[in-house]
């Protein structure tokens, strides 16, 4: 029996360095937080909890037609990272075998990347309780946690996050590396957008150009 894994996406933050809320600016068609919405989808992630601070009612308009999607609130969000993850972990609940812990401002994590932990994770026998993407040697996100580490969430509070529960576990931290840095990029500040933008253009350039190739075939 393949294992079940729940996903938590992570958009509460305040976004103060963007200076507007970044999770909504538009990316390849999209708002930016549905791109870790789509991966999780597609990943066979679920449950999938989207934590959110402000904007609830936008956040909902955007979500209709992502009926796999629970939206939660977390009225303690300026408080800090800690009081989202806490949340999510606790709206995943037990009947999962572990949880993959997205950000809402990284856009260009790929499914095969959650794929191959997913296989690692099973492979192992449950081996690792921690599984952490490294981007061109740069630790990333999504963070698979095993259920069995979930009551460790509850004492979260702050901006603190996972890191203390990684520390902690630092011996059952399995890492799987990769060697493009564009998947784990953090879009933060408006150069950050600016850059992620135009590496979609650059992008999409080449695919024009490849489809030219196998016209003229």
């Amino acid at each position: 029996m393949g294992k079940k894994i729940g996903a938590v996406v992570l958009a509460a933050g305040e976004a103060k360095r963007m200076g507007q809320p970044k999770q909504f600016l538009p990316l390849n068609g999209a708002p930016m937080f549905i791109h870790s919405i789509i991966t999780a989808t597609r990943s066979g992630l679920s449950p999938i909890i989207l934590v959110v601070g402000s904007n609830e009612d936008k956040y909902r308009d955007i979500l209709r037609g992502y009926e796999t999607v629970r939206m939660i609130k977390n009225p303690s969000y300026v408080d800090g990272m800690g009081t989202s993850l806490k949340l999510g972990i606790e709206a995943v609940g037990e009947a999962v075998d572990g949880v993959m812990v997205f950000l809402a401002d990284q856009p260009f994590v790929p499914t095969s990347v959650i794929k191959k932990m997913v296989v690692t994770f099973t492979e192992s026998n449950e081996q690792y309780s921690i599984i952490r993407p490294v981007y061109s040697g740069t630790d990333g996100h999504p963070i698979f946690f095993s259920s069995g580490l979930f009551s460790e969430f509850s004492g979260l509070s702050g901006d603190i996050g996972g890191k203390r529960i990684i520390k902690k576990y630092q011996n059952y931290v399995k890492k799987e590396y990769f060697e493009s840095n564009t998947w784990g990029f953090d879009l933060d500040t408006p150069d950050d957008y600016e850059k992620a933008l135009g590496w979609l253009t650059k992008q999409k350039k080449v695919e024009k150009q490849c489809q030219k190739i196998i016209e003229l075939d």
